[in-house]
This record gives C-alpha cells, structure tokens and sequence, in this order.
C-alpha cells in the first residue's frame, strides 16, 4: 500500500459520524466504505480512480451536511442514497447506503459524470 493510500487510510479513520438534513439521519463511516474506495466487487480499482476518489474525501461530510437532494435506488434490502453538492467547479456525489432496519454508511464518493457532455475533439 503507497504511502498516499495509508494516509489516507489514517484520515478516514478520524472522520466521525455526522448528521445528513436531507435524509434525517446520521452518517456513519466504516471500513466497509474505504474499502470500497479501493476495490469494486473484490476487485482492485484502477489507480487513478483510487486516487481520485480518496482526494475527494475532504469534501465528504460537507456534501452529506449541505446536499439539499437525494437519489434513492434499493438493491434488494439495500437502499442507496446519492447525495450531491457543488464544491469548487465540480459536483461532488456521495453514496451512502443503508441495510433494512439499519443505519446509513458511507459508500463512496465521486465527482459527477456529465450525462450530455461532449467528446472533446482537438
């Protein structure tokens, strides 16, 4: 594991549950989500995904505190909440999931993909 990640690792250990205003819960962080970071489907993420989303951890709880909508999609007794906020130039979205009966997790985090955007052609 490269340094970066371990900080990384280290950083996400210290950040503490927090209150989400538009689904009226709280937020919890897991190892569940950071490993997510890491791997899909026990699979390894490519690298430069893995560093692009572990950048984007310093804006995860002011996404979860300051969304002011949500995405809902359940996967069986799953129900996964995509929350988004615009930091800088860049919308941020965090997944966070919760398990029937259970409290909400973090996820994931991502800047999101623009949906009718162009091929840049030089």
């Amino acid at each position: 594991m490269s340094d970066f990640i371990k900080k990384k690792k280290e950083e996400y250990k210290r950040l503490k549950s927090c209150h989400c205003p538009v689904l009226d819960e709280i937020v919890y962080f897991n190892s569940i989500g950071f490993d997510h970071l890491l791997n899909k489907r026990e699979r390894p993420r490519p690298i430069k995904e893995v560093y692009s989303r572990l950048h984007l951890l310093k804006h995860v709880k002011t996404v979860i505190g300051k969304s002011s909508k949500t995405g809902v999609r359940r996967i069986g007794k799953l129900l996964q909440n995509s929350l988004e906020y615009r930091v800088d130039s860049n919308i941020i979205k965090v997944i966070v999931e919760k398990k029937d009966g259970g409290r909400y997790i973090f996820l994931s985090v991502m800047k999101k993909r623009l949906k009718n955007k162009k091929p840049r052609i030089n």
